[in-house]
This record gives C-alpha cells, structure tokens and sequence, in this order.
C-alpha cells in the first residue's frame, strides 16, 4: 500500500530474507480462514463447500463457465442467511470474461456495500458503515449522517476477450479499502473516521453480476476478515512553513509487521551535511513525529525514510514567513468582481478567492488581475490568484508576488487522480520556487485524502445543503485537522450557490459550527458566478435576501475576531448534535456553542469547576461568557 500514496520519489523494498519470512509467517497465520467459492461443478454452478445455496437467473453453463449473453435481468445469488460475516473485513474477488464493456453491478449486499462496473471501470460505488440518526423537516433530507463517503472511482480499464481477475477489499484494522486488477492495485480509500466494521443486514443476500450481459463467469469468491496483502505502512511529510519543522506521519501501520518498528530518517539538502536520527515504531497506532526542517533559501530538502521493508523519499520544499494568520481570523468569499469588493469588505469579508479559472488558457487580462488587487488593497481586504505548475500561472505569480493586496496561491480546487499527492507537491514546489513568502492553498471536498497534501492551508469545502446534516460541517473542518494533527491551518468554505442556497438560521449554524470545531478561517462559495467571459450565472449582489443574509451572519463572525484567533478546546456535550469549545482571549473565556440539529436538543458542558446546562432550539448558536457561569 506504502507505494500508492508515496509523495514523492519512488520506492524501494529492502526486506532481509529472516524479516521477510517472519512477515509471511504472521501473514498466513492471521490470514486463514475459509472463502465461499462459487464455480461450475458437476455441470452446477454452486458455492463449492456447498454451505449455501447458490441460484442465478440468466445466463447458461458451458463447460466450466458460467455464461451470460444478451438477456436482461440476470444476476448470481448466495443465500447465506446472514451468516457471512464482515468483522475484520472482507474480500470479493471474480475471474471474469468481458466481451463488452460493462456498465452493471458486480457485488451488492442491501444495506452493506456495492462495487459496480461503470463504463469500464471498476468503482466502489457505496459502503455502509456506523451512523447517526438524523431528525429531517421533509423527506429529500437525509435521516443519517454521515452520507456518501466511501466512492471509489475506478482508474483503470478493464481489458475485454480476455480473462481477468477483479478484487475489492477492505481492512478494518487499519481502515483501508483497495480495488484490483489481475492483481494490480487500481485504486486505495483509507477512511478519515478510521477502522469501524462494515453493517452487516442478515436477511440480505449475497448478489453478484447482476444485470450482467456478455461476460463470462470461471469462479467468484467472498471471504471473511482481514484481506490477504503483504504487510506494510503508509508515510506523509507536510512541510510545516511557519514553525520550520517537518510533520512525519506514519499510518495505516499493518497489524502483521513485526513490532517495533525501526525507521530511519535522514534530512539534507545541496551542500550541506545530512542529519539522521532513528525511531521506533512501538504499536500500530498513528504516529506524528516533528522534526526540525530549516527553511527553503533556494534548494529543496531531502527527506529519507527507510525500514527493513520500505524506503521512501521526499523532497519537500520549506520557507520562512509570518503566518497570515498571525492576530487574524480571514473570512473568504470566493469569486467576487472588483466593483463589489467594497460592499464585500463592510459585510465582513477579507479575502477574495477569485477562481480565474481561465488563467490556464492565458485569456484573462493581467491588466484585469492587476485592477483587482489594486481595488482589494483600496477596500482594506486580500486577494489569492490561481496558480500551480502551468508557465501561465507561474509567470503571473512573478508578476504579483508583490502586490500588497495578494494572500496567497490557489494550487488547485477539489483535486484528484491517482497521483494526487505527487500532483500537489509539484504545484507546491514550483510556486515557491518562484514565490517564497506567500502561502499555498488546495481546497479538498474528499475529506478520505487530506493527509500529505503538500500545501501551506488546507481548505475544505463541506456543502451539506439542502439535504445532508450540518454536522458535516464540522466533520469536515476536524478531519482537516486530524490530517496533520491541528499542525496546518484549516480553512473551511460554506455553500451559498444556485441550488445549495442556506437560510438565515442554517449558514449562521454552518458558520459557527465551523468555529466551534477549530477552523482558522471560513468562507463562502460563492458570491459571483459570472465572468468576462460568462456575463450570466448566479449573482448574490442582485438577491437582497442572500446580500441580507450574508452580511448578518459574517459582519457578527467579524465582530468576534479578537477572540477567533484563540486556541480552540473542544468539550463533550454528551449529545452528538450540539458542538461546543472554548477560547480564552484578553482575559475572558466563551463558550461557543452550537446545534446542528433541526429540532430543540440538550446538553451539558463541564468547564474547569463550572457546569453549563444547555437547552438549545433548532440550529441555535450561543456564545456564552463563562464568566457570568456561577
């Protein structure tokens, strides 16, 4: 697994031949246990330990396959009466034959997990895990939360006329879910919420293929427990630009590696000597180790990162700069025209994120950005531009690195690919190879790939309206968080566009929940979807009660922001919908507190000697001073 979410540089197995054979041993002996296989024998198509019961529809058997031509309908069941079970995990696999390209399902249990073939490709399209019930005002919302976390897209393409060989698994040791091809991993999910078992509905069967046309089955299998894989870890290096440190993350720690784990880490750069130190890995917890990374001056640092059976390397580009958010609490509004960003500063926002997605074809105007920043630098408030690797965004960096008005860099919005990691650490790399001082920004809307990212601000865009719990905000911002242990600042943008439009109450909530949680900043998408180019789209400056809206909720957010710059603590409130923290600043302590609920719902928060009851009515937010707590 270490190699597919490698950063940087590639990755060399040095396993000594007693290391390795003590690693297969503990695998075979935690891997065994029976799998339910499904083949053609004598003339039937049945599950070979003959356990269950195994019936299809469709389909014919021709010598020792299992045969589906043009009809509809068809599908392979296992009735197993719920007695196949996920605990530890599971692994599908199929050998199959596609004579055309397929666009159907290839396993579904109700209510626990569906892997379809979609124009091609194999994708993970759904799995259920442990949720939270969620009261709803009308039936379009969503009665759980959380929703829709676990798609996987596949990458490769299936081969046709030929036989081929497709797994997907799961670990739940260390959270991870895989899909392959002819043994060839194709695509890896690893859950920000962890190792939690898969729901398990007995009353559903086991169905394969259904809807299937023009393939041909050989054998399909389902096993219990921890999948069969050689046993590793997962390694990120964030580079953390305003302590001069570097962020080692060791994860996904296979519960099969012999333990402790001896890793050595060397760190040098051109012209200097190389430091080295050695750790132990003592259990298969994750593990976040800083070490000190002096800052970037021209060449890029060199990180090494060696085991008895991985070896990786990074190269991690570092610099030395204040913190924009130093004293400052920004507030966001992405795409906004220079004539509103007057009207946008005395609503309470600071930063401007200007998409300017056709800076890539080189058709916007500099003399058009230029203005821009210029109206920002008059109207008190910033501005981040769009910049990563390409030589059109690189040459504007050049050109406006200077500007007063400028934040920052946009690396990329809501990025993914195989190569993700690789993909932002080039962006990374190249403008601040050009710029130094600035930070860097990647906005992430698949909060299951957020740790490793390369960049100086992680930005998460939950956009729970109309129908997913607001909890999703805050579930974002703390999964942002999470992904570099609180070490880089989290910004989190809010919906506020055609067809995901808030009311009054509910972006006030999202708001505050996004504070409660300990997000950096916040933001709003969007306030102008037109352009030079595209004079029509949503506009909220022609909506009076989006303007309204806006403004009410973030000039308040603005009035705290002596306080927002605080260090947030998080408290249990004993009930999952209202989110509460504190933050102390100029002698006087709040509590922040806020219901993501649509109904009335009640807590109660300990602070220090004091207690706090809480009776909170739909989406409330309360700021309370715990000094007026007795």
């Amino acid at each position: 697994m270490s190699y597919f979410f490698a950063t940087a540089g590639r990755i060399k197995h040095y396993p000594s031949l007693l290391k390795l054979i003590k690693i297969l041993l503990i695998f075979l002996l935690t891997n065994y246990s029976q799998a339910q296989v499904l083949r053609v024998k004598n003339g039937v198509f049945k599950d070979t330990s003959n356990q269950y019961t195994t019936s299809y529809v469709g389909g014919k058997i021709i010598g020792n396959e299992l045969v589906f031509g043009t009809e509809t309908g068809s599908e392979i069941k296992l009735s197993d009466n719920g007695s196949l079970s996920f605990a530890g995990g599971f692994t599908i696999k199929g050998e199959l034959y596609f004579e055309e390209v397929p666009n159907y399902s290839f396993f579904l249990k109700v209510s626990s997990i569906c892997t379809s073939f979609r124009t091609g490709k194999m994708t993970n399209a759904w799995m259920s895990f442990p949720s939270e019930p969620i009261f709803t005002t009308n039936s379009t919302q969503f009665t759980y939360f959380p929703v829709g976390t676990e798609l996987l897209n596949g990458y490769a393409q299936l081969p046709l006329n030929q036989w081929v060989t497709v797994e997907v698994n799961y670990d739940e040791s260390i959270g991870v879910t895989t899909t392959k091809i002819n043994g060839v991993v194709d695509r890896v999910l690893t859950r920000y919420r962890g190792r939690e078992q898969i729901k398990n509905v007995s009353n559903m069967s086991l169905r394969f293929l259904q809807n299937a046309q023009k393939v041909r089955v050989r054998e399909l299998s389902f096993k219990s427990g921890q999948p069969v894989a050689t046993p590793t870890m997962n390694v990120y290096a964030n580079a953390l630009t305003y302590q001069n440190k570097l962020l080692l993350t060791f994860d996904q720690i296979d519960n099969r590696l012999p333990l402790p784990i001896l890793v050595t880490v060397s760190t040098s750069r051109p012209g200097q000597n190389t430091a080295t130190f050695t750790m132990k890995l003592n259990n298969v917890n994750r593990k976040d180790t800083l070490i000190p990374l002096p800052f970037w001056t021209g060449s890029l640092s060199n990180v090494k990162i060696k085991t008895s059976f991985l070896e990786e390397n990074f190269e991690v580009a570092n610099r030395n700069a204040p913190s924009p958010f130093a004293g400052k609490f920004p507030i966001f509004m992405y795409n906004a025209q220079a004539e509103d960003y007057g009207q946008l500063a005395d609503m309470g926002f600071s930063v401007i994120k200007s998409d300017w997605s056709v800076l890539s074809s080189g058709k916007y105007p500099p003399g058009e950005i230029q203005r821009c920043l210029d109206s920002a630098q008059a109207n008190g408030i910033a501005i981040t531009i769009a910049a990563n690797s390409g030589p059109i965004k690189l040459d504007y960096v050049s050109k406006f690195k200077s500007h007063p008005a400028l934040f920052g860099w946009y690396l990329a919005d809501e990025p993914g690919g195989a190569d993700l990691l690789d993909t932002i650490r080039n962006y990374n790399t190249s403008v601040k190879t050009v710029d130094q001082f600035r930070p860097t920004m990647v906005t992430m809307n698949n909060f299951n790939r957020l740790t490793g990212l390369d960049n100086d601000i992680m930005a998460v865009d939950p956009f729970p309206m109309p129908n997913v719990s607001l909890r999703m905000v805050s579930d974002a911002v703390k999964a942002g968080l999470a992904a570099t242990n609180g070490n880089k600042p989290v910004v989190c943008f809010l919906p506020h566009y055609s067809g995901k439009i808030p009311n009054l109450e509910e972006l006030k909530c999202m708001a505050w929940l996004a504070v409660i949680a300990g997000a950096w900043g916040i933001g709003v998408f969007e306030w102008d979807h037109r352009s030079p180019f595209t004079p029509t789209g949503y506009y909220a400056g022609a909506n009076p009660t989006h303007v309204y809206n806006l403004g009410t909720v973030f000039r308040e957010v603005r009035s705290w922001d002596w306080l927002l710059t605080a260090k947030t603590t998080l408290y249990d409130s004993g009930n999952i919908a209202v989110h509460a923290s504190t933050k102390t600043a100029l002698g006087k302590t709040y509590l922040l507190v806020a219901n993501d609920s649509r109904q009335a719902e009640v807590g109660l928060v300990k602070v220090g000697a004091k207690t706090v009851p809480l009776v909170m009515g739909p989406l409330e937010v309360r700021m309370i001073n715990m000094a007026t707590v007795l």
